[in-house]
């Protein structure tokens, strides 16, 4: 497992305007800061789309992913493990 604000996926700041970090047992998405001109509203609602795309691709990949009977305190239901194309730890499997 990662350390505790750790890399999870190779989104940039640059390239994507947010990056995936571990977050306790939670991953977070957070976005590079913005100006609120003009231009900070266009950079902001293209990296609103790029988080929303990544969101789809993760809501995809559970659905793909088979239901394990493993136990995990204090969540109800079964986990879904799978993987992202973009993420950058070795096995680091995603559960939702």
């Amino acid at each position: 497992m990662p350390a505790n604000d750790a890399l999870v996926t190779d989104h940039a700041d640059a390239t994507d305007g947010f990056r995936v970090k571990r977050d306790g047992p939670r991953r977070e998405i957070a976005t590079k800061p913005f100006n609120l001109d003009t231009a900070g509203k266009t950079e902001i609602d293209d990296t609103r789309k790029k988080i929303v795309k990544f969101a789809a691709e993760l809501e995809a990949g559970c659905r793909g992913a088979a239901e394990q009977s493993i136990v995990v305190p204090g969540v109800s239901g079964k986990p879904r493990p799978f993987t992202h194309l973009r993420t950058i730890v070795t096995d680091l499997e995603l559960w939702l």
